[in-house]
């Protein structure tokens, strides 16, 4: 395995070397690549293809490309290489043939796993020559198939104490925001979430940079297009984190008829660098991972608005303070509160206004 980025959430391409323990592969036969629980490729991606291409070295180490399809179809977490046709017939090949497999702009995963390399023995995910300090999360393995159209059966597969087909990132912690301290957000339908803060990495706890401005957008490959369903806002940030900032805060609103399940969040992020002798330094960070958003079905009475007390009777003659009205969730839509005395009118006393 090979990828051209260490990051995660980056695009980027992933080339496949191995060799196949067969001598052909048939008109009909093609191969799979299924990529580890931690990538989520039509999420991130939402292709139904993915550009590619193939060589293959021989013994003599001649290279040449072994199969001319350039559009992988993908599926799931599937990616496949059509048959590879030679004047009509299926490819031959020698078991000693190196194959590459190469496939452009796959969405790095936004999460991965944590090993410790074990002391006293080598195997697999404790391999202490594989498994140092250079890398700090880890995917599972990958596997390869070829697969036989005409009978629907895999014919061959890569196999886990064989294959250790594993990709390790060297994840730039320091460098990442965090929503939510990485947890979901949950709002019912019909109101907004409270406060949800977003947190700046690094050892110095705020930005290192001159201004980073956040994007939110809801993900469309959810299991259902929440289109305009979900909203956000940042009243009092606008989404912008200045220098020295460790944190700013936003919300998450979900419409009342917007069906109960599980959508994202989409981040993308915009930075100003500060400037040293009129050259701009490099920019430190990148967008937060997908935010997951769980709406809960609209129920009644959910949340009470609130009424100040009145601190002391008003005097005859004059206007009372200002008396607060609030709710601990705001609505996702406008609503009207009408203000009336409990127990009767009295034309002696108004509210103004008395409709909010």
């Amino acid at each position: 395995m090979a990828t051209n980025h260490e990051l995660f959430a980056s695009t980027v391409s992933y080339t496949f070397k191995f060799f196949l323990a067969t001598t052909s592969l048939d008109v009909d036969e093609s191969l799979h690549a299924m990529f580890p629980m931690q990538y989520n490729l039509h999420l991130c991606d939402g292709n139904t293809e993915y550009t590619c291409d193939t060589s293959l070295v021989d013994n003599l180490g001649s290279t040449e490309t072994w199969n001319s399809d350039t559009g992988c179809a993908t599926s799931d977490n599937w990616v496949m290489l059509d048959p590879a046709v030679v004047n009509g017939a299926g490819y031959t090949l020698e078991t000693t043939d190196t194959f590459m497999w190469t496939i452009d702009g796959v969405g790095n995963p936004e999460s991965a796993l944590a090993r410790t390399a074990a002391t006293t023995w080598d195997f697999d995910a404790t391999d202490s020559d594989i498994l140092g300090t250079l890398y700090a999360g880890w995917t599972n393995k990958f596997g390869l198939y070829s697969f036989d159209a005409s009978d629907k059966t895999y014919t061959g597969r890569s196999y886990g104490n064989l294959n250790a087909a594993y990709v390790g990132f060297n994840y730039e912690f320091d460098n990442q925001f965090t929503v939510n301290s990485g947890n979901r957000v949950t709002v019912w339908a019909g109101s907004y979430s409270q406060d949800v803060a977003i947190t700046v990495g690094g050892n110095s706890g705020s930005l290192a940079s001159k201004k980073v401005t956040l994007s939110p957008s809801t993900n469309s490959r959810s299991r259902s297009n929440p289109n305009s369903n979900i909203a956000f806002q940042s009243l009092v940030e606008n989404y912008v984190i200045l220098s020295e900032v460790d944190e700013i805060h936003f919300r998450v609103g979900a419409d009342i008829n917007l069906g109960k399940g599980l959508y994202y969040i989409d981040w993308s992020i915009t930075e100003e660098s500060f400037t040293f002798a009129g050259v701009e330094t490099a920019n430190h960070y990148h967008a937060p991972a997908k935010t997951m958003v769980e709406v809960v079905a609209k129920v009644t009475g959910k949340y009470t608005f609130s009424v100040q007390n009145l601190v002391g009777n008003p005097v005859k003659g004059t206007t009372s303070p200002s008396i607060a009205v609030s709710v601990s969730n705001a609505p996702f839509t406008d609503v009207n509160v009408n203000l009336s005395l409990l127990g009767g009118d009295n034309v002696n006393l108004t509210f103004e206004p008395s409709v909010l």
